[in-house]
């Protein structure tokens, strides 16, 4: 008899708006180790800054590498700061406007400066979802009752506040939060991660009616990056990744 364990699965969809590039990056990696679980992370660039779209994609893939270095347990703002730690060190070879750039995502000199805004998670088979993130991205359950919940203001019992500001470069240490496995309702079935782009432009009822009901997480993915972008008519970047988590048993027991 053979054991199978089923992994969380990820989907990207990353749209432009009506921007003239794309400052959105985005990354996953997936992990033996045990538990089984995947690393995700997703960066929003900032507008006026020409080479945070750089920053962003550095950063997504910095902090995926580097999630085999940390027990996926531990919150991922370990990751965000290791990743704010190893930026500078790409740049300082670069021109100088484009170092200082890479400097300011790590807040070198003023914690008020992060230039880009960074939501690290991981996710492993028994459900439990653990984010760390710096700025105005965004992370949302969907349970298995079709709840809505999202993690990155602290409170995932309430409705996100309309009136939030953009965080982006508020904090010097990045904030976490996390989703532990559970046996009731609450468990989670799907993870969605996304950037301002997309969290700005749909109400939540609308991302959860997506998530609920998306047939596969590249569909719920691309549905809700194009819905983003139809709903302004000046759009953003918009860009997801959806997590399928595994069900409650995801050892399953196959005769060979």
């Amino acid at each position: 008899m053979t054991r199978i364990v089923q992994r969380p699965r990820a989907a990207i969809s990353t749209r432009p708006g009506n921007r003239d590039t794309n400052q959105d990056a985005a990354a996953v990696a997936d992990y033996d180790a045990t538990p089984a679980h995947i690393v995700a992370a997703i960066a929003d660039g900032h507008d006026t800054n020409k080479y945070s779209g750089l920053i962003a994609d550095a950063a997504v893939r910095m902090a995926t590498v580097q999630g085999a270095a940390v027990d996926h347990r531990q919150r991922p703002a370990r990751l965000v700061e290791l990743t704010r730690a190893v930026i500078p060190q790409i740049g300082q070879f670069a021109a100088r406007p484009i170092a200082l750039q890479f400097w300011d995502f790590a807040d070198i000199d003023d914690p008020t400066r992060a230039n880009t805004a960074l939501l690290v998670a991981t996710v492993d088979h028994f459900g439990a979802v653990h984010i760390g993130w710096l700025g105005d991205v965004r992370a949302y359950i969907l349970t298995h009752t079709a709840a809505l919940y999202f993690l990155t203001n602290g409170d995932r019992t309430r409705p996100p506040n309309p009136d939030r500001r953009d965080t982006l470069g508020s904090h010097d240490h990045p904030e976490s939060a996390n989703w532990p496995t559970s046996n009731s309702g609450h468990r989670a079935r799907r993870v969605l991660l996304c950037t301002s782009g997309l969290h700005r432009a749909l109400p939540d009822s609308e991302i959860r009616t997506v998530l609920a009901d998306a047939a596969t997480r590249e569909d719920a993915a691309h549905e809700l990056t194009a819905r983003a972008v139809a709903a302004s008519a000046d759009p953003d970047n918009a860009t997801a990744i959806v997590i399928d988590v595994p069900p409650s048993n995801p050892r399953l027991s196959v005769v060979r």
